[in-house]
């Protein structure tokens, strides 16, 4: 999922390591271009399809080893929930720290095993484990 570029800088003001991190790769880039510039044809061109290589896989998709995913999710969520008792789903995604997607899918996972149960109020979905689980 791309970020737009406010949520990047918003990020970077705060996150100590992804600013190295892009310092890192600024002053590599900057290194590979001054070198592109002076080099002989062939390394310019080798260089340029060593950009063109990582431009491509930049959007990528990768293959997701579903099962293993949300069996995962299931896991973290079943043992937040044997440890809280009943909880709003915005505080699972909280006390989780999975992606709201991945606890969507670890909660249709439990569901469908009979290991849980759900609930809602005017404003919020809860969800807690069954009785004997």
């Amino acid at each position: 999922m791309a970020i737009s570029r406010d949520e990047l800088f918003n990020h970077l003001r705060t996150c100590a390591k992804c600013r190295q991190d892009l310092f890192d790769w600024q002053d590599t880039y900057a290194v590979m271009r001054t070198e592109a510039h002076f080099a002989q044809p062939e390394t310019k061109k080798r260089y340029a399809e060593l950009l063109e290589k990582i431009k491509g896989k930049v959007g990528e998709k990768k293959p997701i080893d579903t099962k293993w995913e949300i069996g995962s999710a299931a896991g973290t969520i079943y043992r937040v929930l044997k440890e809280n008792g009943e909880m709003p789903i915005p505080l699972l995604i909280k006390k989780t720290g999975l992606k709201e997607y991945h606890v969507q899918q670890g909660i249709g996972w439990l569901a469908g095993q009979e290991k849980i149960q759900m609930s809602r109020d005017e404003h919020t979905a809860y969800v807690t484990l069954q009785p004997g689980v």
